[in-house]
C-alpha cells in the first residue's frame, strides 16, 4: 500500500511511512530467498558441529571476511543455541545448548526406532500386501479383457439388428445403443492399460521409506538441515515439547512407528494342542433309569 501510494501520488517516502504508521526499513524490507537462507543454515550448521566453542559472532565473522558471502549479521536466526520463544513460559526468552539438547534428541529418536526383527517382520507384511495387490491387478485386468469380449458381441448383435430393420426410429435406437457400447469399450480399454503396466518392483517402491523406518537416527545425522527437519515432520505427529533440566515431554510418535511400538509390546503365545476348548462337557450328564 506504502509503494503504491508512493507510485500512484508521487508523495515522498518517509511522508508516505509516517501517514500509514511504518518505519522506512519495512518499506524497503525484500524477503529473502528461501535457498539463500537454507544455505545460511548448512554454513552454520556444519560451523557449529565443527568448532564448537564458536558463537554466532564467530561463524558470521568467517563466513563474511574468510567466505567472502555478503550476508550481514540478521541474515539468520540459527544460532548454536536454542531460544523459548513462548510467551508465558519460565524459560522465557533464555536460551538451551543445541548440543545438550540435540543429544537428548537422538535418544529419543533411538527410543522410536524399531529392533531389527520387528523391522524384517514388518518388511514381510509389506511385501505380502503388495503381492497380493499385484495379484489383484492382474485379476481385474483378466476381468477387464472379458469384459470388452462380451461388449464387442453385443456390438455385432446390434449391427446385424441394423442390416434387417425397416423403420429409422429402430435404427436409430440400435446406433444409440452401440454409441454407449463403444463409450464402454473405451474406457475399459484405458483400464486395462493401466493393469498392464508394468508395476516397480518392492524394494525400487519402497526402498528409501523403509531406509527411513529402519533407522531414522542415520537421516537424522546426514548433517544436512532440510533432513533434519524432514526427520522432525514424519517421525513424530506434533511438535516436540522439551523442559529445562527435566527433558523432553511424552512425544507422539507418528503412526508408523506408532504401530510398530503397538506390535513391539503385544505378548502373543501359542494355543495348546487340545484347543481353547475344555476337554469334558460342562453341562450335566442325564442317565437313563435303570
Amino acid at each position: 500500500m506504502t509503494k503504491a501510494a508512493v507510485a500512484k501520488q508521487g508523495i515522498g517516502i518517509r511522508l508516505a511511512c509516517v501517514c500509514l504508521g511504518i518505519s522506512e526499513a519495512c518499506y524497503r524490507y525484500e524477503a529473502r530467498l528461501s535457498y539463500e537462507n537454507t544455505e545460511i543454515a548448512d554454513w552454520l550448521i556444519r560451523l557449529t558441529h565443527n568448532r564448537r566453542n564458536w558463537g554466532f559472532g564467530l561463524c558470521y565473522l568467517f563466513l563474511r571476511n574468510v567466505k567472502g558471502f555478503a550476508w550481514n549479521h540478521m541474515a539468520s536466526g540459527i544460532y548454536a543455541y536454542y531460544l523459548c520463544s513462548h510467551k508465558g513460559c519460565g524459560s522465557y526468552g533464555k536460551s538451551i545448548k543445541r548440543d545438550a539438547l540435540e543429544i537428548e534428541f537422538e535418544k529419543l529418536l533411538k527410543e522410536i526406532q524399531p529392533t531389527p526383527a520387528l523391522f524384517r517382520v514388518a518388511v514381510a507384511m509389506f511385501e505380502k500386501i503388495w503381492t497380493y495387490k499385484a495379484e489383484n491387478h492382474k485379476n481385474a485386468a483378466e476381468a477387464f479383457e472379458s469384459e470388452r469380449v462380451k461388449i464387442e458381441k453385443q456390438i455385432e448383435v446390434f449391427i446385424e439388428r441394423i442390416l434387417t430393420a425397416e423403420t429409422a426410429l429402430v435404427i436409430a435406437t440400435y446406433e444409440k445403443r452401440i454409441q454407449m457400447l463403444e463409450e464402454q469399450k473405451l474406457l475399459l480399454d484405458e483400464k486395462i492399460a493401466n493393469c498392464n503396466r508394468s508395476p516397480r518392483s518392492f524394494e525400487e517402491s519402497l526402498r528409501t521409506a523403509l531406509d527411513f523406518l529402519a533407522s531414522p537416527w542415520k537421516l537424522w545425522t546426514s548433517g544436512r538441515f532440510e533432513d533434519k527437519r524432514l526427520v522432525l515432520r514424519l517421525a513424530f505427529a506434533d511438535h516436540l515439547i522439551y523442559v529445562r533440566n527435566e527433558g523432553f515431554r511424552t512425544a507422539v510418535p507418528s503412526l508408523p512407528f506408532k504401530y510398530l511400538a503397538g506390535f513391539a509390546e503385544c505378548k502373543f503365545e501359542m494355543v495348546e494342542l487340545d484347543g481353547i476348548e475344555p476337554s469334558t462337557s460342562c453341562m450335566p450328564c442325564k442317565r437313563s433309569p435303570s
